[in-house]
């Protein structure tokens, strides 16, 4: 027979794990599996009714931040901060919150034409230069008409990790028994990158606002005349040339620090000491060091590019144009953008996808991925060669694009690529092969 003792006991550890393991509480369990920087499992629990409202009362260029610092806050195992999770573990976390506290389904999200939907509308419409055609392009340049969906958070997937998945890259020199170490960056540094680059910038990115607006307008015109509008190369506007050659430097030198930033981000270890949590201002003077070679760094991103982790950005969905199955690319970091609001007098969570990517995660990761390696090594007078054959190139790209509007294979994929040719900054030189300093174990 079970004594008075055993059974007080047994009783007092039920209550105290009953009142330990709140039923606020979810518990997570992350694709990555432990393997990364999150914990295998962990929980965590939902804002508050004052945390949203504070949430819902921020600009939006601030929730990423503000939600963070709530987030910090929310996960029950001690020790564990969301901060120094991955991007990719931070925006799957992000991920199954919102779906397990608040909604698995987004109503009426915006949709983002195909490649499909524009040969489907000029299939229908008497083809790419036709009036018909044409005004369904404009309205939906101009939101008159705005295609929906709904956005099934059920349906977005992960990816398994292989087995030869790399978290770092330790290189190391014999010789002189100094070594470093790069590793997957933490999203807390990828969000006090953006915060440090405005900080630097903040009177340039003011004054040149209005170049940047009117850079934009002429990229909108160079697009819709390469989808077929008819609209002169003469009323497409162009900055002044003293302010294009401003503006081409100040792009050079914001480009320059975010790689650096970035390079600084991935730094983990240095000359056998853990710097991974330390401020980005602070590596960014270790990364100064000049054995710290370069190319290593290039090869551990290299080696990343074709890993996958987290969330898988394709969706199978119904096109609202066509009617018909899709492929569609889930824009992942547009979660950070999460926005609590209330509505109907009732506290309702809904998520408002933010539609200012210019400092997104993903644009910078993008940039860091395909840019980077050709920017660390850009000569110091390119800027200079570049904006002399500046209206040389714009002629021969707008002589490129409507040759290839004529080509056979034309699709909506080319104008993307011819697009993203004629509003680039500046051209990306190769990279120049630079010595080894030692040897890379991964």
């Amino acid at each position: 027979m079970r004594k008075i003792d055993d059974s007080y006991n047994l009783f007092k550890n039920a209550r105290s794990q009953r009142e330990n393991t709140d039923s606020n509480y979810i518990l997570i369990n992350l694709s990555e599996k432990g393997r990364l920087y999150a914990p295998k499992t962990f929980h965590i629990k939902n804002l508050s009714v004052r945390e949203v409202l504070d949430i819902s009362l921020t600009d939006d260029a601030e929730i990423p931040y503000k939600l963070l610092e709530y987030l910090r806050t929310k996960i029950f195992e001690k020790d564990i901060d969301i901060g120094y999770f991955s991007k990719e573990e931070y925006i799957e976390t992000l991920l199954i919150f919102f779906r397990t506290f608040y909604t698995s389904s987004i109503k009426q999200h915006d949709y983002i034409p195909q490649d499909s939907d524009y040969k489907y509308l000029q299939d229908m419409n008497g083809g790419p230069t036709s009036p018909e055609y044409l005004k369904l392009l404009n309205d939906l340049r101009i939101k008159k008409w705005e295609p929906k969906f709904n956005l099934d958070l059920n349906a977005v997937k992960t990816y398994e990790l292989g087995e030869n998945f790399i978290k770092k890259a330790t290189i190391g020199n014999s010789l002189s028994n100094f070594s470093y170490a790069y590793g997957i960056p933490h999203y807390k540094d990828l969000r006090d990158i953006e915060d440090f680059m405005r900080a630097i910038f903040k009177d340039e990115i003011a004054y040149f606002e209005p170049a940047e607006n009117l850079l934009k307008l002429r990229n909108e015109q160079l697009k819709k005349r390469l989808n077929g509008e008819d609209i002169p190369l003469s009323s497409i506007p162009s900055l002044p040339k003293t302010l294009e050659t401003e503006y081409n430097d100040y792009y050079y030198r914001r480009q320059m620090m975010y790689t650096k930033a970035l390079r600084a981000a991935y730094l983990i270890e240095y000359n056998k000491k853990d710097v991974s949590k330390f401020p980005i201002e602070d590596k960014l003077q270790i990364i100064n060091d000049p054995k710290i070679d370069l190319r290593n760094y290039t090869n551990f991103l290299e080696k990343l590019k074709n890993q996958k982790i987290g969330l898988k950005p394709d969706l199978q969905i119904i096109s609202p144009i066509t009617n018909a199955t899709t492929t569609y690319m889930f824009s992942l970091d547009s979660l950070v953008a999460l926005k609590p609001f209330e509505t109907n007098n009732l506290l309702e969570l809904v998520v408002s996808l933010s539609k200012n990517t210019a400092n997104s995660i993903d644009v910078i990761m993008n940039m860091q991925m395909e840019q980077a390696l050709a920017l660390h090594n850009t000569l110091a007078n390119l800027a200079e060669k570049e904006r002399a054959e500046s209206e040389k190139q714009k002629d021969e790209q707008m002589a490129s694009a409507k040759g290839m509007m004529k080509a056979p294979g034309f699709n909506m994929g080319g104008i993307q690529s011819q697009f993203n040719k004629m509003s680039s900054g500046m051209k990306m030189p190769s990279m120049p092969s630079m010595p080894n300093m030692g040897n890379i174990k991964f």
